[in-house]
């Protein structure tokens, strides 16, 4: 398996560079080299700290999203020879297994209340491309299948502060990939259970898709851009210009910004902060080159993101001012 490469196919997106943001001083505008829209360089939430590594050996770590009361991360690892499902705690560092299988288990995501955890599996057979969207109750232990597409779905991404739904990216059997809404009640409460409600048709193009609001969506456009979309008019909006390729991007409710990973002119993913309502970005610095995942806290305090180092993918944690 890849490694994607498999820290996933996924709402995968990598990290950010602003190389100095050229040089450009912070509160000004700058403008790419290329036609596209401005943005500030400045401070969006000051950093507490440098970023505290939380994994370390020969396997890759990765993918990793913060438990609700954000006591501990759960994340995807493949150090038994499969990807399977981890949790770290924050406290003092014990890594428990949370998810017993033969097949590759990845991109784990609590539901906001704790009811469920949610992830990506290959689990029904049909390979990397013919994945499906499982869901753990972790008071029996018991794991049920959410969707049974023949296509591949992944990514699956709880709404803040709805447990009832959840976000998630399908290739279908034509090939397309689509951002559905899928009604996680069905598995956990027995409802009659309809199928995902198309929101984003896969002729936009759409990835990493965060959601905003019921209207406002962030994304990463085909060709690596980030922008708004917005489902009441179906309108495209690019936030920075062609220079900035952005790769993986997570969005805090609580503090109304996005954390993505960044490349400046081909250069390595680093991690940043946006706030899409003042065009500010925010270079963490180069304790977060080659970063990739990132997924805030519940209350925005913390992000945790993967770094390649010594040939593997780790986790690390960067604190946030509150």
């Amino acid at each position: 398996m890849t490694e994607r490469v498999r820290l996933i196919g996924l709402l995968l997106l990598a990290a950010a560079v602003i190389s100095g943001c050229g040089g450009t001083k912070p509160g000004v505008k700058a403008t790419s080299e290329d036609a596209g829209p401005q943005y500030q360089i400045g401070v969006v939430v000051a950093q507490d700290g440098d970023p505290v590594q939380l994994t370390s050996g020969e396997a890759d770590n990765g993918l990793a999203a913060f438990q609700p009361d954000g006591a501990a991360v759960v994340f995807t690892s493949n150090r038994d020879g499969r990807w399977q499902v981890y949790q770290h705690s924050l406290s003092d560092g014990s890594e428990s297994r949370l998810v017993e299988s033969e097949a590759n288990d990845e991109a784990p995501r609590w539901l906001p209340d704790g009811s469920g955890l949610i992830f990506t599996s290959d689990r029904s057979g049909g390979g990397d491309y013919a994945r499906d969207i499982y869901i753990l109750d972790p008071t029996t232990g018991e794991t049920r299948q959410l969707t049974t597409s023949s296509g591949d779905e992944w990514g699956a991404t709880p709404i803040a502060g709805d447990s009832r739904y959840l976000y998630l990216a399908s290739t279908g059997a034509g090939g397309d990939e689509d951002l559905y809404r899928e009604p996680v009640s069905v598995m956990i409460s027995g409802l009659d259970g309809s199928g995902g409600e198309p929101v984003v048709g896969g002729e936009k193009g759409l990835a990493s898709p965060v959601i905003v609001d019921e209207t406002t969506i962030l994304c990463r456009t085909r060709d690596g851009h980030l922008a708004r979309f917005n489902r009441s008019d179906e309108s495209l909006v690019p936030l920075l210009p062609g220079s900035l390729q952005v790769g993986s991007l997570a969005y805090s409710q609580e503090k109304g910004i996005a954390a993505l990973t960044v490349s400046k002119n081909g250069e390595d993913y680093r991690l940043c902060l946006f706030n899409p309502a003042t065009s500010m970005l925010q270079d963490l610095g180069d304790a977060t080159s080659d970063a990739h995942h990132p997924q805030f806290s519940v209350d925005g305090s913390m992000v945790v993101f993967s770094r390649r180092i010594e040939g593997h993918h780790q986790l690390f944690l960067q604190k946030l001012t509150r």
